[in-house]
């Protein structure tokens, strides 16, 4: 090889090599980046318009945000756990997953009821008319988890009915019951496709089935829980492997996209809806999953530094600080779309239209840098630096 070349492949090889994800500090921020994107995406595909961003909105329905944001909830439970675990600590494990289950509930109750009547009084086509809400039967239908107004909140539902279980899957896994634990799950999942009203038939109004929904989750507390092992298992001819499968999976959402954003769907997955069914998790979604996830995991190692200088400002506080995320953006989307159908001419400009739409994510943004001070490691769900740190040093 000409000495040149050979000169410019190494500094290529080197520049590449530097872009990895460097694991110096006790805490992945490879979770946090990516359930950031999470965030942001769920955000933006509350909004209406034909912005750019709109991207955002056609990706989510092949990149599986909300899904990947389950997943991610998963993986951090299942290392917080495996932290509290290693340290003799299984009953403080039970006990916070049990407190935050019940700020979770009394969470929900408080938002599904702060959406209801703001978007009654907005006059939101999807809220009640605030001349025909009773306080005491809509406070009851939602302590019952019999609300028909869940709308933007049922996510929550769903995240505080699996952080309640969360001590049964952390007994499982402590006593390496894996295998269980996924059998389980998937049992669940099979049952929900063959029997719905029977597995979630009380849930008539929740869009976010549980008996399905905790596939992710269940898969996400399992990897979490043995990341260590799995990257000491992992090799670079395995990593290529999965990066290969990813690339090629990534072709095929990327037609699908191009396909989408020309506003022509393929007949043969136009036909098939129910195969991708998003709320009912049909096999078709746990294919993209498949996909996805572990090239969104793979691209995210491979080009951590990049990646982290153009949006790490963004999506690291929103990931690390996804519940205040969650919760801020619920008013801003009501007054955004309130905004929306009180101003149509004015929205309906097409500089506002592609524009404006970016302001509710980066107000929630703002929420969280201005409150940072304030927020704790256990009011997020995050793991605390010392409880990873001392886990990696006992597993190495």
């Amino acid at each position: 090889m000409n000495p040149s070349k050979q000169r410019d492949a190494i500094h290529w090889g080197e520049l590449f090599h530097s872009w990895r994800y460097q694991n110096e500090g006790p805490r992945d921020l490879r979770i946090d980046l990516l359930r950031g994107f999470c965030v942001f995406a769920m955000i933006m595909v509350h909004i209406p318009g034909l912005y750019p961003l709109r991207i955002v909105w056609i990706a989510s329905e092949y990149i599986l945000g909300a899904e990947a944001f389950i997943l991610l909830a998963g993986m951090l439970s299942g290392l917080s756990g495996l932290a509290h675990i290693e340290q003799g600590h299984f009953g403080l494990a039970v006990r916070r997953n049990l407190l935050r289950a019940f700020k979770m509930y009394v969470l929900l109750v408080v938002l599904t009821g702060m959406v209801a009547v703001l978007g009654g009084l907005a006059g939101l086509a999807w809220a009640p008319p605030i001349d025909q809400i009773q306080p005491a039967v809509l406070i009851w239908q939602v302590l019952m988890i019999d609300s028909p107004h869940y709308y933007m909140t049922d996510v929550l539902l769903l995240y505080t009915i699996l952080t309640l279980a969360t001590p049964v899957f952390l007994w499982l896994l402590k006593r390496n019951l894996w295998w269980v634990l996924l059998a389980g799950s998937w049992g669940l999942w099979l049952g929900h496709q063959l029997a719905p009203q029977i597995f979630d038939g009380s849930m008539v109004y929740v869009e976010f089935h549980p008996s399905c929904w905790q596939i992710y989750y269940v898969h996400g507390i399992v990897l979490g829980y043995y990341l260590m092992r799995i990257r000491d298992w992992l090799n670079w001819r395995r990593i290529s492997m999965i990066g290969s499968m990813a690339v090629v999976g990534v072709m095929l959402v990327g037609v699908l996209f191009v396909a989408n954003l020309l506003y022509f769907v393929p007949p043969a997955i136009e036909n098939s809806g129910d195969f991708f069914s998003k709320f009912d998790v049909r096999p078709g979604r746990l294919l993209l999953a498949l996909i996805t996830f572990p090239g969104a995991w793979v691209i995210t190692t491979r080009y951590w530094q990049p990646l982290y200088r153009a949006t790490g400002w963004l999506f690291l506080p929103l990931g690390q600080h996804a519940l205040i995320a969650y919760i801020a953006h619920l008013p801003l989307i009501v007054v955004f779309q309130a905004l929306v159908n009180m101003l149509p001419g004015f929205f309906g400009q097409v500089w506002v239209n592609r524009f404006f739409p970016i302001v509710p994510p980066l107000l929630a943004w703002l929420i969280i840098m201005l409150t940072s001070s304030l927020l704790t490691s256990g009011s997020t769900g995050k793991v605390s630096s010392g409880e990873v740190a001392g886990v990696r040093q006992k597993q190495t």
